[in-house]
């Protein structure tokens, strides 16, 4: 039942968005259906297809979306949501973790348990690190073995 439900509103979010494209492309919904198939287009590709009517950055998106509303003097203006508790007290538990990699037990000896929780964390840490988010907000499975 509710691998049925996601598909159907999978389907729906689908077709919602090739009846979008398709008005605002001025093309029927069966021609777009035909290049769309769930892909990602490159740019050029996706002009070519008539997907995109200009090749560009974020600049002159923001450019003619200006001149479209008629503006002659404006600002671009970036807001972002004021990290919660929980994010501020992971941050500060990732800052405090720099430096674990270099620790190694001397020889006969092993690291305690909330040391190799501690390397764990890091680990995890550097992984999210390493994405892309604007905002830094992802779900992962800290219990699953991410390599």
């Amino acid at each position: 039942l509710t691998k049925n439900l996601i598909q159907q509103s999978i389907e729906a979010g689908y077709n919602q968005f090739i009846n979008l494209v398709a008005e605002g492309r001025s093309m029927t919904p069966e021609a777009v259906d035909k290049i769309a198939q769930g892909r990602v287009w490159a740019g050029i590709d996706a002009k070519d297809y008539g997907l995109i009517d200009h090749l560009g950055g974020f600049d002159d998106a923001v450019q003619a979306a200006a001149n479209a509303a008629g503006l002659e003097d404006y600002a671009v203006v970036f807001y972002r949501d004021q990290p919660d508790d929980f994010a501020q007290m992971v941050a500060g538990i990732l800052n405090s973790t720099v430096g674990l990699d270099t620790i190694t037990p001397k020889f006969g000896e092993s690291l305690s348990p909330l040391m190799k929780q501690a390397l764990d964390l890091k680990g995890q840490a550097d992984l999210l690190l390493n994405l892309n988010d604007p905002l830094n907000r992802y779900t992962v499975c800290l219990s699953c073995e991410v390599k």
